[in-house]
C-alpha cells in the first residue's frame, strides 16, 4: 500500500507579537497526515511546551545631548532623560545621580523628578520628586518615562563653565553579566535572565553657563479693504518679527521659521530681512518661502543685537 505523508508543525502561543512577553507559553505539536484505504488519517504527536523567560533589559538616554544652557545664578534648571524598559517583562528601577567633581562647578541640590503627567515637560507643581525605594518607577514591556534632574546653579560663574551630571537606573531584579540567571525573579515567578544592559544603565548630560538670551517678539498690522481695523476677506496682514539677543557671545547656525497661518496665503515677494527684500526661492539670499512657511537663515548672531524680519499674508 502506498501512503502519502504530509508532515507539518502546529505552534500555539498566547501572544502573537515580535517580542514574547515573559512567561508566555510556547507549545509545539507535530502531525502526520496520510491516506490509508482511501481515507485521510492524521496522527498527532505529544505536545511539548515551555514558558518564555523574562529578559531584563533597559536604557536611559539624555534628551539634551548638547547640554542645557543655564544662568548664574540659576533656579530649577532641568536636564531631561528617557528611561525605557527594553526587556520583555515588568521591571522596577532604582535611580541615582552623581556629579563630576572635576568640572568647572557643581550644581546646587540636584533632585530627581518623575514625569507624573506624562507630558515630557517639567512642572514642579505636578511632577513627583523621586525617593529611592518609595516610588521607584515601574515600567511594563516597552514602557518608558521621562525623568528629570532639577538643580540650581551657583552665582559668580564664567561664560561656558560646565557641570556634568550622571543619572543611573538599576533593575530591581539585579545586575551582572549578560546571561546571568535569577531563578524565580521574573513576572509571575518565572526565571529572569539579564540582557545586554546587565541590569544597569546610565546617561550623562550637562549644564553650561551662558549670559546670552534670545527672544522673538512678533507684532502685526492690518490693512482691510473695507477701511476698518478688523480683518476681513482680502485684508493684508503684515507680520513683524524682532529677534533680540542679549549678553555676550555668539549663537551659530541660527534659523528663523514662521508658518503661514490657516485661512491666509503668503503675499509673494513680501519677505524682508534687515530692510533687504528676499526672493521667495531657496537661492543665494538668506530668505525663502517653501509653500507653507517663511524661513530666514540668520547665520551667526553676535550678542547683543536685534534683527528684524517682515512678511505679509492675505486673508482668504
Amino acid at each position: 500500500m502506498n501512503k502519502f505523508l504530509i508532515i507539518f508543525l502546529i505552534f500555539f502561543t498566547n501572544k502573537a507579537i515580535a517580542l514574547s512577553p515573559a512567561n508566555t507559553l510556547i507549545e509545539n505539536q507535530a502531525s502526520v497526515t496520510y491516506l490509508e484505504a482511501g481515507k485521510e488519517v492524521t496522527a498527532l504527536s505529544n505536545i511539548v511546551s515551555f514558558n518564555v523567560l523574562e529578559i531584563v533589559d533597559h536604557s536611559i538616554i539624555t534628551n539634551h545631548s548638547n547640554g542645557v544652557q543655564g544662568t548664574s545664578p540659576g533656579l530649577n534648571e532641568v536636564l531631561s532623560f528617557t528611561l525605557k524598559n527594553t526587556g520583555n517583562g515588568t521591571d522596577k528601577y532604582l535611580l541615582s545621580l552623581s556629579q563630576d567633581t572635576a568640572d568647572d562647578f557643581n550644581a546646587i541640590n540636584p533632585k530627581i523628578y518623575l514625569d507624573k503627567d506624562g507630558d515630557g515637560l517639567f512642572d514642579v507643581t505636578v511632577d513627583e520628586i523621586y525617593s529611592p525605594g518609595v516610588n521607584d518607577p515601574e515600567l511594563p514591556l516597552g514602557g518608558d518615562i521621562e525623568v528629570f534632574i532639577v538643580s540650581d546653579l551657583p552665582g559668580g560663574l564664567a561664560q561656558d563653565d560646565k557641570a556634568n551630571l550622571t543619572i543611573s537606573a538599576t533593575s530591581s531584579v539585579g545586575t551582572g553579566l549578560m546571561g546571568t540567571l535569577f531563578p524565580g525573579a521574573g513576572d509571575d515567578g518565572i526565571d529572569a535572565v539579564l540582557g545586554a544592559s546587565g541590569g544597569f544603565a546610565e546617561s550623562i548630560s550637562f549644564y553650561f553657563v551662558s549670559s546670552m538670551t534670545i527672544e522673538v517678539k512678533k507684532s502685526q498690522s492690518i490693512i482691510s479693504p473695507t477701511g476698518g481695523a478688523q480683518a476681513t476677506k482680502g485684508s493684508i496682514i503684515t507680520y513683524s518679527l524682532a529677534v533680540e539677543i542679549t549678553g555676550t557671545g555668539v549663537y551659530s547656525a541660527s534659523t528663523l521659521e514662521d508658518a503661514i497661518p490657516a485661512g491666509t496665503t503668503y503675499v509673494p515677494g513680501s519677505l524682508v530681512f534687515e530692510a533687504t527684500a528676499m526672493t521667495d526661492a531657496a537661492d543665494a539670499d538668506a530668505g525663502e518661502f517653501d509653500g507653507s512657511k517663511v524661513k530666514i537663515n540668520l547665520g551667526n548672531l553676535n550678542a547683543p543685537q536685534t534683527v528684524q524680519v517682515v512678511f505679509k499674508v492675505e486673508v482668504q
